[in-house]
């Protein structure tokens, strides 16, 4: 079997906001998560600016780029909550998945396979002492994040694009 080199790159700051990716989005507010910018700016506010953001900040012309570069791989950080946005949504129109459901067509049609990151610990979004950064081990057991990764695996796991899923890449604080 021939090995593959993977040439990859990342599309931080997409379908999860992150002020030192985009600080225009975050400036007005102090904001320093989507779920604070949410609260900072209402729901109306957020939601058009969150369906602003995601429909102009990556297209399929950055695929196409991308396809030209020679990229054939590329890291799609997810929320945890990706399959759950009926609780937590702002957005009446559309969702996250149907941005992933778009990247996994447009890595389709220019051969760029897809590494799904949950990146987003729902602890860590909550509790102001983890606002560093810095996620403990109890609060990854209270994370749903196997059912969250068995509903990717089974929706794109049998696509081209699929590459793989990785799980929280928060860092974890260390006790003694």
């Amino acid at each position: 079997m021939a090995r593959s080199i993977i040439k990859g790159t990342n599309l931080s700051g997409w379908l999860v906001l992150e002020p030192w990716i985009t600080p225009s989005l975050f400036e007005s507010t102090g904001a320093i998560t989507s779920d604070q910018l949410a609260v900072e700016l209402g729901p109306k506010t957020y939601a058009e600016l969150e369906v602003k953001h995601r429909k102009s900040f990556i297209t399929e012309a950055d695929f196409t780029q991308m396809e030209a570069r020679g990229f054939n791989a590329v890291r799609l950080p997810l929320p945890w909550r990706v399959f759950q946005e009926a609780a937590y949504s702002y957005t009446d129109s559309l969702s996250t998945m149907d941005f992933v459901d778009m990247s996994f067509e447009w890595g389709q049609a220019h051969e760029i396979k897809i590494l799904l990151d949950i990146v987003v610990n729902p602890e860590a979004e909550m509790r102001p002492e983890e606002q560093e950064g810095f996620v403990s081990v109890s609060s990854r057991l209270r994370t749903p994040l196997l059912e969250v990764m068995g509903e990717l695996a089974a929706k794109y796991a049998h696509n081209p694009a699929f590459l793989g899923i990785e799980s929280l890449n928060d860092p974890m604080a260390q006790t003694r």
